[in-house]
């Protein structure tokens, strides 16, 4: 497959990575990972298949974060974001895509100021299969929101970018388990899940994303329509 040469777009916004970080990296790339080039490209169809974040965290980040100076650079969640929405950006101009747009409005204007209320909605059919109530879904979710505000605000800006990489779903996941066995609730292995989903949900009411933007996300286990 010949790739197109990868274009040196302008980035959407400079408060986590550089112009000139973003285009070093795209030059690495080029030079040294051709081949994650190449996948990424045929990931990077109108519908996104959903092993498409996990590829990105394989064939993107891993390689990137062998070499020192940009493992060092790149040392916050949101910078990794960022990166690989900006390399998303150019994957698909060099593939005769349409570029996925950020999604609705921040859920805060940064992470250390006043956070809107966390909205209620019905808990998912998931969430009822792994042991959980509405009523443990809501301590859980509130509880967390107020502790670990910044892992709600990371996940928030990373799903406006359809690019939930695996730490940031990871950081998440990891904070609910640890609520889960603080509460000492009965529910099924790995339903950490779906408090991820759960708060997905609610970020997506919070951040108002819209239907229509929802649907060229990679949600797999979640009911796009808003509650």
């Amino acid at each position: 497959m010949a790739i197109k040469p990868l274009p040196k777009l302008p980035i959407v916004r400079n408060n986590y990575v550089s112009q000139e970080l973003v285009d070093e990296i795209t030059d690495w790339l080029e030079e040294n990972k051709p081949e994650s080039i190449e996948l990424m490209f045929y990931e990077e169809t109108v519908d996104r298949i959903s092993l498409y974040h996990s590829n990105i965290d394989d064939n993107i980040i891993a390689p990137i974060a062998q070499i020192p100076k940009y493992k060092s650079a790149l040392d916050h969640p949101l910078k990794w974001v960022d990166l690989c929405y900006e390399l998303s950006r150019r994957f698909r101009v060099a593939a005769d895509l349409k570029e996925v747009p950020v999604m609705g409005s921040p859920l805060v204007s940064s992470v250390n100021d006043e956070y809107p209320e966390l909205p209620n909605t019905p808990i998912m059919q998931g969430s009822i299969h792994n042991g959980f109530t509405q009523e443990n879904v809501e301590e859980i979710l509130s509880k967390s929101y107020e502790e670990s505000p910044e892992i709600w605000f990371n996940y928030s800006e990373a799903q406006r970018r359809n690019m939930v990489i695996g730490m940031i779903s990871a950081a998440m996941y990891m904070n609910f388990k640890d609520l889960i066995e603080e509460s000492g609730l009965d529910v099924k292995p790995g339903a950490a899940s779906s408090l991820r989903n759960e708060a997905g949900k609610r970020l997506f009411k919070l951040c108002e994303i819209t239907d229509t933007e929802l649907k060229i996300m990679i949600l797999p286990e979640i009911n796009l329509t808003h509650h």
